[in-house]
């Protein structure tokens, strides 16, 4: 075979892929909740970066607000920093379980959101 020959053109059918496999050929769902959370998160989704950081002054508060609010983020900064890549692996495991498309899709949502907590934690930090 050429450097530049096709070989989408030497066989009907792409190759059988051996199962079981991580990647799914096919995306079934059986639990209508799950569809529920996938459709929500797709209805909440934000990026942080798109907040009105300029708006921010924190010379608003007092030294006693801006300290409460230090505090509460440092203990919630522990668990979501922690969250992305415990809910990532939970994420990965769906698709080597063959988990149905629901599922995967949720744990996918959890993950993205916890993501999000981070970079919205972090944007907040650094501006």
């Amino acid at each position: 075979m050429g450097h530049h020959d096709r070989i989408a053109k030497t066989c009907e059918f792409p190759p059988a892929t051996e199962q079981p496999n991580v990647y799914p050929l096919s995306w079934h769902a059986h639990t209508a909740k799950l569809e529920e959370v996938w459709d929500a998160s797709q209805r909440e989704y934000w990026d942080p970066k798109k907040l009105p950081w300029d708006t921010f002054d924190a010379s608003r508060y007092s030294w006693e607000e801006r300290e409460a609010i230090a505090y509460w983020w440092t203990l919630l900064s522990v668990f979501d920093a922690s969250a992305p890549p415990v809910f990532a692996a939970a994420f990965i495991k769906t698709y080597e379980a063959h988990e149905e498309d629901p599922v995967r899709r949720c744990f996918f949502s959890v993950t993205r959101d916890e993501q999000n907590h981070e970079r919205t934690y972090s944007a907040g930090v650094l501006n």
